[in-house]
């Protein structure tokens, strides 16, 4: 939204849409999620999302089986709630495939 809120819907059994489990997630009306910062871009995958925060953070939910998320394999990486990773570099775009994750630092650098 113009104010950086992130809105999601859908089914969203595996964490991607960010706002609770299989029961509580999908859902045909628009819902807000809380990544405690302002978004400027959004980019959904397979079973994932991720966001740029306006600080040039990026945030990830949703399932990481295969590293999508950045932050470990499966069983640390699995979450429906946002949070945060570490890339040392100022992102300025992301971007989802089916199993994998891309961002842009502002220098320049894929990551």
């Amino acid at each position: 939204s113009s104010d950086g809120g992130v809105w999601t819907w859908g089914t969203g059994c595996f964490g991607e849409l960010g706002c609770g489990g299989c029961s509580e997630a999908s859902t045909s009306i628009p819902r807000s999620i809380q990544l405690g910062v302002r978004a400027i871009a959004v980019s959904c995958g397979f079973y994932h999302s991720a966001a740029v925060s306006s600080d040039g953070g990026v945030w990830t939910w949703g399932t990481g089986c295969f590293g999508e998320l950045g932050c470990g394999g499966c069983s640390e990486a699995s979450t429906s709630i946002p949070r945060s990773i570490q890339l040392g570099v100022r992102a300025i775009a992301v971007s989802c495939g089916f199993y994998h994750s891309a961002a842009v630092s502002s220098d320049g650098g894929v990551w």
